[in-house]
């Protein structure tokens, strides 16, 4: 006998100030992140009339009926406060990346090879300045990260993703490292996040790329990769193992370890391999996930192991400002960057990382 859907799950988003340009966070769960908390605290010191605001659609059904309603212009009602006039952007979180690309207009190219977008935006008219990922410390271009953009308001909905920029960013600016001399890459799991990092890497790495996909569902993992290739071959050669068929294998060593599964989160103490295979293996980590409280299970095993490695904070940040750009917010990155970090101090993250 099927289960009766649980309504309970739904997380509707809180009203919203009346005369303010909104943006939303749609992911299930939801409660985890920290992107209201980063967004607002911009538009605060900056002034801005914008907010940002979470929502859990619970499932696939909300998210396809809460996405047809924006993508129509036609949701407006008392409790959300989003509506045609309102509503200038969304960032997508797990699972959905994947999904929203059914309500948008046009991809932008990362967005297309990926098949994964993880920001919206209502966007039009051709704009001929180009955005890079860019080292948050020096500002060196980094490999660019859109293409194009185009800007206007009408309903349309224009999909990017920011998971492959925002990585290179922070793995320049968190772990000191330099994308473009990686040869040997460690990559687990194959979903949106995955599979953009790998379009970046292969757009930025100066010699033959090799990744290693680590999966759990051989048959799952398959239909992920596929979507690489339906746009073009992709910039790398890659093989794909689960834990066991690696740990098996003579491996030899990677120049990163990245885990980009849900591992990690609140929640869970599991991380994605053995942590001995990882010391005798990898020479750095970078783990995608973040908690509000402390660093990941994976950054700590790691770090006390003697490896370098970071978790998702400083990712999460740069997203977060080629967010805004995508939204048409014109700020100052670094002034904007600041005032994350600030805003995670706040609340009692971040105290781990450098003053910025």
């Amino acid at each position: 006998m099927a289960r009766k859907k649980s309504r309970k799950t739904v997380t509707k988003p809180r009203a919203t100030a009346p005369n303010k340009k909104h943006v939303v966070v749609i992911g299930t769960p939801i409660e985890q992140s920290l992107s209201p908390l980063l967004h607002n605290a911009v538009f605060h010191v900056e002034h801005l009339p914008y907010e940002m605001v979470s929502f859990d659609p619970g499932g696939e059904e909300g998210f396809r009926r809460f996405m047809t309603e924006l993508q129509t212009g036609k949701r407006a009602d008392k409790r959300t406060g989003l509506h045609g006039d309102s509503f200038i952007g969304a960032n997508i979180t797990y699972p959905y990346k994947a999904l929203v690309s059914e309500f948008c207009d046009e991809l932008e190219e990362t967005a297309a090879l990926s098949a994964a977008a993880n920001v919206v935006g209502r966007t039009r008219r051709d704009y001929s300045e180009r955005y890079y990922a860019a080292d948050a410390h020096t500002g060196k271009a980094l490999g660019t990260a859109f293409k194009h953009l185009v800007f206007g308001w009408d309903h349309s909905l224009y999909g990017f993703n920011t998971d492959g920029a925002g990585f290179l960013s922070a793995l320049s600016s968190e772990l000191a490292l330099d994308a473009s001399v990686l040869h040997r890459v460690v990559i687990a799991g194959t979903g949106g996040v995955g599979r953009a990092i790998a379009v970046a890497l292969g757009a930025t790495v100066k010699r033959n790329l090799e990744i290693t996909f680590i999966v759990r569902d051989r048959a799952r993992a398959a239909q992920h990769l596929e979507l690489l290739t339906l746009r073009k071959k992709p910039p790398f050669s890659y093989q794909v193992f689960t834990v066991k068929e690696l740990i098996a294998s003579d491996a030899g060593s990677f120049d990163l370890f990245v885990n980009a599964t849900p591992q990690g989160m609140e929640g869970s103490d599991d991380i994605p391999v053995p942590l001995s295979w990882l010391v005798a293996h990898a020479r750095a980590v970078f783990d995608c996930v973040y908690r509000r409280v402390g660093t990941t299970p994976l950054v700590t095993a790691a770090r006390a192991s003697g490896l370098a490695a970071t978790d998702g904070l400083g990712m999460l940040i740069e997203q977060a400002i080629l967010s805004q750009q995508i939204w048409n917010i014109d700020l100052d990155p670094a002034k904007a960057r600041a005032t994350m970090w600030e805003a995670l101090r706040a609340e009692g993250m971040g105290e781990a990382y450098e003053e910025r």
